[in-house]
């Protein structure tokens, strides 16, 4: 599958997407492939996590542009 495919299964999730394992602590969206899009790369780990929540976004400023609720986490590593 995709990364593009999950996106379209999970929409109203918030996504955090991963270069190494899930079971190796690392930062969200670093050690990613070098590629044009990244969507378009081959999905090898997912998790998923129903858990209704808030989403806040904030401008560079710090002012609240506004807020979102999504239905949970969608947790992704890509190769």
């Amino acid at each position: 599958m995709k990364l593009k495919d999950v996106y379209k299964k999970y929409k109203g999730y918030s996504f955090e997407v991963y270069g190494r394992p899930l079971s190796q602590p690392t930062i969200p969206f670093t050690l990613l492939p070098k590629v044009k899009d990244i969507k378009e790369c081959e999905v090898v780990e997912l998790k998923v996590t129903d858990k209704e929540h808030e989403q806040y976004r904030f401008d560079l400023s710090g002012k609240l542009k506004g807020k979102e609720t999504v239905k949970g986490y969608v947790r992704v590593v890509i190769k």
